[in-house]
């Protein structure tokens, strides 16, 4: 079973979509840490968190394993810096 066939998320004209109900399924599918780097690659504050509203885990790593906290300080991003932090990201972890 995919992650699409279980209601994960959808493609749409602007990348993947979370469904509205997705905060009980973010983890169970994975879509929302992918997300979330992406976001905090692109410094979009707005989607980092509308992903850590709906259970993306502010501790979620690329695919190299650097932490999104660690991505948002190199990119000079410190909203999204503060955001990851009361998140629940550890600034210990690098």
């Amino acid at each position: 079973e995919t992650r699409a066939a279980r209601g994960c998320w959808a493609i749409g004209g602007s990348g993947i979509q979370l469904p509205a109900d997705s905060s009980s399924r973010v983890r169970e599918c994975g879509v929302a840490d992918d997300e979330l780097i992406r976001a905090v690659e692109a410094g979009d504050l707005d989607r980092v968190d509308a992903l850590i509203g709906a259970g993306g885990d502010p501790e979620a790593t690329d695919p190299h394993g650097v932490p999104a906290l660690v991505l948002a300080a190199i990119r000079g991003e410190p909203e999204i810096v503060r955001r990851l932090l009361a998140a629940g990201a550890d600034p210990d972890r690098c």
